[in-house]
């Protein structure tokens, strides 16, 4: 016990010791373009400083706002273009070298110091007002060739929760022993793991209990009086910890579960989108304040602000029903562009 104490407050020293070398005064700058910029770790900081801070006064010099949520069709065709040219900057000859040189050990050296000469990060970012770190994560899930690999057999199913196991969450080694992509690990993981079916009153309220926790940290914060607004009852809530803490359920099933609870709390009980005229009226409002917002691209939807105008609905129950609304009334939606 006396080493693992003494190993954490090593951990402890070393984290102050990093966070005293700090700029705070930068920090401060980089407050303005992200606002929980304070609670992130040393190391993410410094990263934000070293990569984004010059692009995000660039982008508001340019009237450019930075965005966030999901790419957009324009933002994804800019990555691949960025990926395009960084390839014939470099003579690389494949996204998947460039974006996972580990996969590649005898030119893996090589790859890295082509990147770091070229100046990588800032290069595939080029144009696109996210972090660096954002867009080289989105062109790493577009660009996976290992991604798109079809079902799991039961043979992998079994490997996984035996490598799962053995490495916890280090799915960086897992893809490596497993030819599969990040991403597809976790997700394919989380169905695994995660219970099935109706949630018990006993999950409910473990759910209930974690929000509870980080909400009334959020209260306390608040000037006296004011209570939650909806954006802090829906957005950037730690999902993932409260996972864990529900312990037998995906944070997609938690996020899905709560946003459920809150619309019957917002609703009184009845369903705004109902079968009846009640319903029918809400759902023209839905569609006419989806038209007058004049966006060519389902990414530039505020979805936040349809919820707010619509009325005592989450974002999530608009777009749920947005999107009921296009299968069962819209022929071939899925081959027509938003705008159009």
């Amino acid at each position: 016990t006396g080493g693992k104490g003494g190993a954490k407050q090593t951990q402890k020293r070393r984290a102050a010791a990093e966070e005293d070398q700090l700029d705070w005064a930068l920090v401060e700058e980089l407050q303005e373009f992200v606002p929980d910029v304070k609670k992130k770790s040393v190391d993410q900081i410094n990263k934000l400083l070293r990569y984004d801070l010059h692009r995000f006064k660039c982008f508001k010099q340019q009237g450019v706002s930075l965005r966030r949520g999901r790419c957009s069709q324009e933002e994804n065709q800019r990555i691949r273009e960025n990926v395009a040219d960084f390839l014939a900057l470099t003579g690389l000859s494949s996204a998947n070298q460039l974006l996972f040189p580990q996969r590649f050990k005898e030119e893996e050296a090589e790859i890295k110091k082509l990147r770091a000469r070229h100046h990588f990060l800032e290069k595939i970012a080029e144009g696109i007002p996210r972090t660096c770190h954002q867009v080289h994560t989105r062109a790493k899930k577009m660009f996976d060739d290992r991604n798109h690999m079809g079902r799991f057999s039961e043979e992998e199913v079994r490997s996984l929760t035996k490598l799962q196991n053995l490495h916890g969450n280090d799915w960086k080694t897992i893809a490596e022993k497993m030819d599969r992509s990040v991403y597809a690990l976790q997700k394919r993981f989380a169905n695994i793991a995660a219970g099935r079916g109706s949630w018990s009153p006993d999950e409910e309220s473990r759910l209930k209990q974690a929000l509870k926790a980080h909400l009334e940290v959020l209260v306390q914060q608040s000037p006296a009086g004011s209570g939650l607004s909806r954006d802090q009852l829906c957005n950037n809530l730690p999902w993932k910890e409260i996972s864990q803490q529900v312990g037998t359920r995906s944070w997609g099933q938690c996020r899905l579960k709560w946003f459920t609870i809150l619309k019957l709390k917002l609703s009184s009980g009845v369903s705004t989108f109902n079968r009846g005229a009640e319903g029918l009226q809400a759902k023209i409002h839905l569609i006419n304040t989806l038209y007058n917002m004049r966006v060519d691209d389902a990414a530039d939807i505020d979805w936040d602000k349809v919820a707010q105008t619509v009325g005592k609905v989450t974002s999530v129950c608009v777009q749920k029903s947005f999107h009921r609304l296009k299968v069962s009334r819209v022929p071939n939606w899925t081959s027509l562009s938003f705008g159009g």
